[in-house]
Formats: structure tokens, C-alpha cells, sequence
């Protein structure tokens, strides 16, 4: 991770502002979520179909209207989920699908909704914990907190928990905390791994920082 990542204001000391670090907890693919919208809400034609798109590595032309078609899609999976509303996995994909839009009122709303109905998942925790920190002024204090702290709590090893631990930790300078929690994830993943590289890259910024501290 390269300082430009980790955007740091002065208005009140050094603080690290939420970055894109932070949207490893929501570490599908903006692609591979609109994919599964299409595929939970049955809007692919035949289950082949839906079944070559869940292997598939590639981007068709179909995974790109699907992109583009992302805000329609979450509308029309809402209006799915009022008539069928007792489904965690629809709430938690359609909540998910708003994060990565960038629409966080909405998707606090439908996580609020899944964790209703699966409040011991530790990854849907994180993805929830991301969504208040972008509402509360895009800081961890408090509710974001508590809940990495309930996520981790149930999962010690969530690594979308672990990265969201390390960034408010790093936002509060305390960089040998974030260092401690983002060793974990490249422990876990692997230093070769998208997350377990982005880890190290911010675990280098960190120490560069508390050296820089000192």
C-alpha cells in the first residue's frame, strides 16, 4: 500500500482516513456481486447458465450490461425481498450490492436486515462495521467499533474483520496494533494474495509511520 491510500487530514492531528484498505471487508468484486444478484434473483435463463457464470474467471459481455445495470438490479432484488423478506443471503447480497454502489443508507438498512435473521456471521458483521464507518463520518468510533469487536469475537481469523481492526487501530495511531492485526490476514491469506498483499502494504506504511512518530 503506498501513502496515497491512506489519506491523512490534520484538522484534529494525524488521522488516517477510511480508504481503500477499508473496502476489503466488502472484498468481492464489484463484478462478481452483481453476478450473484443476477443469479439469486433468477434472472439468468436456465440453470447452466447460472452455473457457467458462478465458475466462470472471465468478464463476458453479459458481465458488463451487468454492471451497468447494477442500480436496477438492486431494485429489483428489494422489491424480491419485501414479498420474501425472511432470506439472509438476499439481504445480506442486496446490502453488499448498495455498499459497493456507494449507497451506505441503504445498505446499513438491508444489513440491519440480514444480521436480523444471521447475527452470528463474523464476515457480514465487517461488511456492516465498513458501511457505519462510511456514515459516521468515515471514522470506526463507536458503533463501527463494537461491531469489528463482535465480528472478531465470533471469528478471531475474519480476515475482512482483521483488515477493518488494523485501519482503526492505524486511524488512531496506534500502529502496532494495526500491525499485529494486519500480520494475521497475511499470515492467514498468503503474502501472495490480493488481501494478503494489500496487508503488507500497510503494514509498511504503518511502520513507516510509527517511525516517522518517533
Amino acid at each position: 500500500m503506498s501513502s496515497q491510500n491512506i489519506e491523512v487530514v490534520t484538522a484534529s492531528g494525524p488521522r488516517a482516513r477510511i480508504s481503500r484498505l477499508k473496502m476489503f471487508a466488502l472484498a468481492a468484486a464489484v463484478l462478481l456481486i452483481v453476478i450473484a444478484v443476477y443469479v439469486w434473483s433468477g434472472l439468468f435463463a436456465s440453470a447452466g447458465e447460472q452455473a457457467a457464470t458462478q465458475e466462470s474467471s472471465l468478464v463476458s459481455p453479459d458481465d458488463l450490461r451487468a454492471l451497468n445495470d447494477a442500480p436496477r438490479i438492486a431494485t429489483q432484488l428489494a422489491a424480491k425481498l419485501e414479498k420474501s423478506p425472511n432470506d439472509p443471503d438476499g439481504w445480506a447480497l442486496l446490502a453488499r450490492t448498495h455498499a459497493k454502489l456507494g449507497e451506505h443508507a441503504k445498505a446499513k438498512a438491508a444489513f440491519q436486515r440480514a444480521l436480523a435473521l444471521r447475527d452470528t456471521d463474523a464476515g457480514l458483521m465487517a461488511d456492516y462495521a465498513d458501511t457505519l464507518a462510511f456514515l459516521n463520518n468515515q471514522s470506526f468510533d463507536g458503533e463501527p467499533a463494537q461491531m469489528i469487536e463482535r465480528a472478531l469475537a465470533i471469528d478471531p481469523k475474519n480476515n475482512a474483520a482483521l483488515m477493518l481492526s488494523g485501519l482503526a487501530a492505524f486511524d488512531q495511531q496506534q500502529y502496532a496494533q494495526a500491525i499485529k492485526q494486519w500480520e494475521k490476514v497475511v499470515k492467514s491469506a498468503g503474502p501472495k494474495t490480493p488481501i494478503g498483499m494489500q496487508a503488507q502494504g500497510a503494514i509498511d506504511e504503518a511502520r513507516k509511520r510509527s517511525a516517522s512518530a518517533q
